[in-house]
């Protein structure tokens, strides 16, 4: 049993909904609380009252904190203080150092899905993101003095489909030739996995390239499933 928590917003709602459909087909019970919060709420303790009796109710098994930013650590935080010690799961949102910074050993134990960037130095070393990784952090770290992490990633991986796309462009260089060159991508390695995109399939990426993250010690370590990966 799960209960979701999500911010309120047409993202979040839109990921809890489909949180719950998706936990259903596989058998789970998953309950979305009609609480909700804000980007800007700096204490959640109210929302999470009102939800105290649902989760000793229902016995739930873990907590979804369906948000991203500041949010999440402050949820975190809440929960421990009003000592319901239940599993947390975040979104790929939590993949971030600040988030750890700001929540501070109510992070500890929290599991979430992430990005390669978060985890690269555990990524296997036949993992072509893994060296990719290591040479942008060291540039990144170079300019900007902090480590890179997803967003950044991003970046890198735009800007190189970009340019990948353009090189393999032959004569003039239009909004459709660009379009069609980019659409026939294929095993272009960036720092989040390799894109490969089709037409009628603009995500590029696949669940290989997904990684899962819990935050062990102030830290991120990744965590492996038996039959995902």
């Amino acid at each position: 049993k799960i209960l979701v928590f999500h911010a309120a917003h047409p993202l979040a709602q839109t990921l809890a909904e489909y949180y719950k459909r998706f936990g259903e087909e596989k058998g789970l019970k998953v309950f979305i609380s009609p609480e909700t919060h804000k980007h800007t709420d700096i204490d959640m303790t109210p929302q999470l009252i009102k939800m105290k009796p649902l989760i000793e109710k229902e016995k739930i098994d873990a907590f979804y904190a369906c948000t991203s930013g500041p949010p999440g650590p402050i949820v975190c935080k809440n929960l421990r203080a009003l000592g319901m010690k239940l599993p947390i799961l975040g979104t790929h949102a939590f993949g971030f150092g600040f988030i750890i910074a700001l929540g501070g050993e109510a992070m500890e134990g929290v599991e979430f899905p992430g990005a390669k960037p978060v985890v690269y130095d555990q990524l296997d070393e036949n993992d072509p993101a893994k060296s990719i990784n290591l040479e942008f952090d060291k540039r990144w770290r170079g300019r900007y003095g902090t480590p890179s992490d997803q967003i950044a990633g991003y970046g890198h991986d735009i800007i190189g489909l970009i340019e990948d796309s353009i090189k393999r462009i032959k004569g003039k260089v239009t909004r459709e030739t660009f379009r069609n060159a980019l659409e026939n991508t294929k095993g272009f390695k960036g720092t989040h996995g390799l894109y490969s995109f089709r037409p009628e399939e603009h995500d590029g990426l696949s669940k290989k390239d997904l990684v899962f993250v819990r935050i062990e010690g102030g830290r991120f370590k990744r965590i492996r499933f038996p039959g995902f990966e």
